[in-house]
């Protein structure tokens, strides 16, 4: 099944600690990318998976319903059944998929700026270069989920 927003969320919720020498983080816009992902996959469970779910199920029990077909007939009825449902949950998970690794690769480009200020600014100004930009990531890509709603609905 597609990504679930506890999954999501734990990923999006370890971006922001891919620095280990990161001791305190200022991750509320982070936190916030995170909620919004965890409400985008709750919605779309409810408002597509759930619907497409049912729409299977019945379109599966119809074909339990002709017994004089054979047994290569009564597949096929299946797999038409659920090749709907396996090609929605294939571009959901593409697509979150995709957006989680810009996340990732936005935060570990974060991490390698602030590695250089490390020497010339010190530790709590590299901490802070890191945070800054890592909350930009996630205020960006934030934006971005209203573009993989409209792809996927």
């Amino acid at each position: 099944m597609f990504f679930s927003g506890r999954e999501n969320g734990a990923f999006l919720g370890n971006v922001a600690k891919t620095n280990p020498s990161t001791k305190h983080s200022n991750t509320h816009i982070m936190e916030a990318l995170q909620k919004q992902l965890e409400d985008f996959t709750d919605e779309l469970d409810k408002r597509t998976f759930r619907p497409l779910q049912k729409k299977t199920f019945l379109c599966s029990s119809k074909c339990c319903d002709d017994t004089k077909q054979s047994q290569e007939h009564f597949q096929r009825c299946i797999q038409q059944c659920t090749m709907e449902m396996q090609q929605k949950e294939a571009t959901v998970n593409n697509e979150l998929q995709v957006f989680q690794q810009k996340v990732q690769r936005c935060a570990q480009a974060c991490n390698d700026k602030a590695q250089s200020f490390i020497e010339s600014s010190g530790m709590e100004t590299a901490q802070r270069k890191a945070m800054e930009c890592i909350d930009s990531c996630a205020s960006d890509y934030g934006k971005e989920l209203a573009a993989i709603r409209k792809r996927v609905a």
